[in-house]
């Protein structure tokens, strides 16, 4: 380094080219270090995207073998759905049937129950016009048997006014 007549140093050109050869030196062993660097983060990228890779083809796999079996699942619960109505179909038409036939079989006994019922009234009239002949049956026998006594008195007292 040089000196001015200010006392400022300065650089010499010989200065110069020894600190622009050591800064080219230091750059080129920067490079050559990023170069390097470089070349293992490639290394290393290219090892991770073929992990990813083999996970995904893995992840493909699965999801291809969960598709399979999500629609088997889904063919074998429409069959059953299918099925289950076929039956539910058949039973609810035999009930359906029965039912037809039990409101047929309910209005004939309805209309039973209404002639039991005129019948029972009738009976009713009938026991009550029986009642009341039992009661004038009653009445009768209870005088005759009142004439039966007087008349067995008239026998006694006739027998007695006889001579």
């Amino acid at each position: 380094m040089a000196s001015h007549e200010n006392g400022t140093e300065y650089a010499t050109k010989a200065d110069l080219k020894h600190e622009l050869g050591a800064l080219r030196t230091e750059l080129y062993a920067t490079k050559d270090d990023l170069k390097h660097d470089l070349g293992a983060v490639r290394t290393e990228l290219k090892d991770d995207i073929r992990g990813v890779g083999i996970m995904v083809e893995r992840l493909e796999s699965k999801m291809t073998a969960f598709a399979e079996g999500l629609q088997g699942t889904r063919e074998a619960l429409q069959s059953d759905m299918h099925a289950m109505e076929e039956r539910l179909g058949t039973r609810i038409s035999a009930l359906e049937s029965v039912v037809r036939a039990h409101s047929a079989d309910v209005q004939s006994l309805r209309h039973d129950v209404a002639g039991l019922k005129q019948d029972v009234t009738g009976l009713k009239a009938d026991m009550t016009a029986v009642q009341q002949e039992v009661a004038e049956l009653r009445r009768r026998f209870d005088q005759r048997d009142r004439l039966a006594d007087i008349e067995q008195r008239v026998s006694v007292l006739e027998k007695r006014l006889t001579p």
